[in-house]
């Protein structure tokens, strides 16, 4: 039988396992087709898109129905009722990814050697951004999910860059398949990434530039892309609360920024060091780099030379007994020590959190050599000490 004739078979028997919804047959059957090594057709991807898309969607549904089973069951307090259900959700873990691998493979290894088209690329990427989507969302390790999510990422912008910026392969703004892999990249960079700013801005731009040349869509894409349109609409309507409350945030802690800024500038030619207002704003702004702006290092600079300015000035100054002062005096002091001690605290705590996440980094740059890990580690600690 020649090749041609054995496509066109598996072709055919695909398509009779969709009319009989029989999924893992389909796939089967595109298996074999993508295994000859040549560059599939629009309706051969398309009936390789659906049989994976069905299986693993059916795969997902199972897995959230069960984690949420087990949910309910640690909650009523049901350890081996929940125990049992653990397995099965480890047992749909591993169903799941072994279609995923399975995908993968095929993709890596013959269907993308055989594509010599941008929209097959496009494609494929996008297949492979999904796959390794669906791979984190069931992670639990750290390690595990972060590097399905750089895999997904890295597919998901392979991708985009093909569909959008490649002059000899960029697709139309209102191409289905372009909107779907915007679709779903900004679903990945919600759900996976976490970045629900940068997802809404994805889906909004795709959305606008294709709502701008609704006008020129051709009627046999017009139906699927109108339909990707509408869900990429129900994502920026969920989406945009939150997003709004973020630029809330941003605007907030700007005008804080601000605000700590000039009472800083202000306190250091009108406070000495050691005053208990001074240390108090001290503390109160290097909180603000610390837990709004994220801005650790900074943090750690300010609060170390609040700390350290006022200890310099009382051991110079010299502190008369407590009891000789008068209540004003002793009221200042205590405000004093109480500042002091919360500055050396956070000081401490974040020294702590910093040595855990240079420790941290280097472990999981170096985990395949333990000895090299732990000495590596003592050394860069030891320098940043």
């Amino acid at each position: 039988m020649d090749i041609q004739r054995e496509r066109d078979r598996h072709v055919y028997l695909a398509k009779i396992a969709e009319r009989a919804r029989r999924f893992d047959d389909m796939v089967k059957e595109m298996n074999s087709v993508a295994m000859l090594n040549v560059e599939l057709t629009v309706d051969e991807r398309n009936l390789l898109f659906l049989g994976y898309k069905n299986v693993t969607g059916e795969k997902r549904a199972s897995w959230r129905t069960m984690r949420v089973i087990e949910h309910n069951e640690l909650v009523a307090g049901h350890e081996q009722k929940a125990k049992k259900i653990q397995d099965y959700v480890k047992k749909i873990e591993h169903e799941l990814t072994t279609i995923c691998n399975d995908l993968l493979s095929l993709i890596d290894h013959h269907l993308l050697p055989s594509s010599k088209n941008g929209v097959s690329a496009v494609f494929l990427h996008k297949m492979k951004g999904d796959c390794f989507r669906y791979l984190a969302e069931i992670k639990v390790v750290d390690d595990d999910r972060i590097e399905d999510a750089l895999q997904a990422l890295e597919a998901y912008e392979t991708a985009t860059t093909i569909a959008t910026l490649h002059t000899s392969s960029a697709l139309l703004p209102t191409h289905p398949l372009r909107l779907g892999l915007a679709l779903n990249f900004s679903v990945f960079q919600y759900q996976i990434m976490n970045s629900r700013e940068r997802a809404f801005r994805m889906a909004k731009r795709a959305y606008d530039d294709a709502v701008a040349e609704l006008k020129f869509l051709g009627e046999a894409s017009y139906e699927e892309s109108t339909h990707i349109l509408h869900l990429i609409r129900d994502n920026l309507t969920r989406w945009s609360a939150e997003v709004k409350e973020g630029d809330e945030r941003t605007e907030f802690a700007s005008q804080s920024l601000k605000a700590y800024e000039e009472a800083t500038e202000l306190a250091m030619s009108a406070l000495s060091p050691s005053d208990p207002d001074k240390l108090c704003l001290s503390m109160n702004y290097s909180v603000l780099h610390y837990d709004i702006l994220k801005d650790r290092e900074r943090a750690y600079n300010i609060a170390e030379l609040a700390y350290g300015d006022a200890v310099d000035e009382l051991d110079l100054r010299g502190i008369p007994f407590y009891e000789a002062m008068t209540p004003a005096e002793q009221a200042k002091r205590d405000a004093v020590t109480r500042y002091l001690k919360q500055l050396k605290e956070n000081l401490d705590f974040w020294s702590v959190i910093a040595e855990e996440e240079v420790y941290d980094c280097i472990r999981k740059q170096h985990n395949d050599i333990p000895g090299a890990e732990i000495q590596l580690c003592e050394a860069v600690l030891e320098q940043y000490n």
